[in-house]
């Protein structure tokens, strides 16, 4: 088991820690805006809504559907949402955003009810952050 997998009550978590130069606010953009999540995210996002009970549409890459429902949303600190599908059944996400100096600290946390799919989960999930942490470079840059 990795550092990043662990047992709460009768559940699993990923999560993951990073640093970005990139201020809360924009960070938030990249986690919120659909085209933007989209670009990290493992799935396409059709539709999003902010607010708690929002709905959320996704598409994978076999073109299926994967709603999930926004439980928090509060800019720009911290964004939660329970993804629903078929494969790994419901689950969640939160993601949690904290100043630090001019940039901020990043946490994402994914919830799982089996433990095995969260450890096959983890470097899926590496690569995306990879990802996001490739984009907010893109929109520091942009801003500069």
């Amino acid at each position: 088991m990795s550092e990043q997998l662990h047992r709460v009550g009768e559940r699993w978590q990923l999560s993951f820690h990073r640093s970005y130069d990139n201020p809360p606010e924009q960070v938030w953009q990249a986690v919120t805006e659909p085209g933007l999540l989209g670009r990290w995210y493992p799935m396409t996002v059709d539709s999003l809504d902010l607010r708690p009970g929002g709905a959320i549409a996704f598409h994978d890459e076999e073109g299926n559907v994967v709603s999930a429902e926004v439980v928090e949303a509060d800019p720009p600190r911290t964004f939660s949402f329970d993804e629903f599908d078929d494969e790994t059944g419901d689950h969640r996400i939160d993601l949690a955003l904290e100043p630090d100096g001019a940039g901020c600290r990043f946490t994402f946390t994914h919830t799982f009810e089996s433990g095995d799919w969260a450890e096959r989960m983890e470097e899926g999930w590496e690569h995306c952050l990879a990802a996001l942490g490739e984009l907010l470079t893109e929109l520091g840059a942009e801003r500069s």
